[in-house]
This record gives structure tokens, C-alpha cells and sequence, in this order.
């Protein structure tokens, strides 16, 4: 989903609420629990597949393109000069599918392919820059972003340390760090 303007509008992701969800692109799979609060002013693209779509594809979608994993951030906020990129990138999808190319099909999933590289492309330069913060702040934003997604179904501090790859006492100590 890329959203130009949602001044007016709420976004949740997995109890996470987005408000103005402006110049973002947002990344969902099935496991992900999405609602909306339309605005007036919103406008953007929405672009559904399913993963049968890049099946020839050599990696699966979760695989190749770590935004759609339930573990990894899935908002991108992005420049101007990347929206208006990204805009014409969707159009050019949109074009295809409504239009009778004899290779429809094969186009538009080579079109979706590059769609999702660039998004790639801009998730690693925002992880990067993320990357310049403390390793305890980032694995404390880690903690509470997974918190906010699995807490029905995560109740102990080991879960969590294992999802987030540290050791529980790792996790405790890098939290009071941040948190105090």
C-alpha cells in the first residue's frame, strides 16, 4: 500500500496505530492483523497477489522481501522524490493490468518484481539508518513492536528473547538500559 495523503486517517498493524500514515508504503501477508480508519483527504495504491503469483520466482516472497514477515518492520516512510518513484512504478502496473499486452501476465509479474526490489531497496536504506542508533534502543524497538504483535500468544520474556535471537538475560538488561 502506498499512502500519498492520510492526514485524516489511522492505519493499524497488528495493534500498532499509525496516525497519518502520509508518504508511507506499508508491507501486510495474510498472518498480519490490518484495519483501516479511512480519511476524506486519503489517497494512495493498494496492489493485492498472492504468493502463487511469483512462484517463478527462484526465493518466496517472505524469503526474498523481509517486509512481509510478521518480524520485521513493515512501514516505510518515504522522501517525496521516492513517492513520486514509487507512484510510477504503481501506474505502471495499473497500465498493464488494464491493458491487452499478449504477455500481460509475464509483464506484470516482472513489474511487480521490480516494484518490490526498489521497496527493498529503500527497506535496507531505512534499516541502515536505524542501524546508527544504540543496539539496545534498536532491540528494545524490536522487543516492543513484537510485544505489540504477539502478545496473546507470547506471555514469558524467554519467547520473546528467542524471537528476537538474544539470550532472556540479554533482552532484560538491554530494556532496563533503555527503559530504565
Amino acid at each position: 500500500v502506498l499512502l500519498e495523503t492520510s492526514a485524516d486517517a489511522v492505519l493499524s498493524m497488528n495493534t500498532a496505530a499509525i496516525h497519518d500514515p502520509s508518504d508511507t508504503v506499508t508491507f501486510a501477508s495474510p498472518q498480519h492483523v490490518l484495519a483501516w480508519v479511512r480519511g476524506a483527504a486519503q489517497r494512495g495504491v493498494i496492489v493485492y497477489f498472492k504468493p502463487e503469483f511469483l512462484l517463478h520466482h527462484p526465493l518466496p516472497v517472505a524469503d526474498d522481501f523481509p517486509f512481509f514477515r510478521l518480524t520485521e518492520l513493515n512501514l516505510l516512510r518515504v522522501t517525496p522524490d521516492e513517492k513520486d518513484a514509487l507512484r510510477g512504478r504503481f501506474a505502471q502496473l495499473a497500465d498493464m493490468y488494464a491493458g491487452q499486452h499478449p504477455y500481460r501476465v509475464q509483464m506484470l509479474q516482472a513489474l511487480l518484481l521490480i516494484l518490490l526490489y526498489e521497496c527493498k531497496r529503500l527497506y535496507d536504506l531505512q534499516a541502515q539508518q536505524e542501524a546508527g542508533i544504540s543496539p539496545q534502543v534498536a532491540l528494545a524497538d524490536r522487543f516492543r513492536i513484537f510485544l505489540e504483535q504477539h502478545y496473546l500468544t507470547h506471555k514469558t520474556g524467554e519467547s520473546y528473547a528467542t524471537l528476537l535471537a538474544v539470550s532472556p538475560d540479554h533482552l532484560s538488561y538491554s530494556l532496563k538500559t533503555v527503559t530504565g
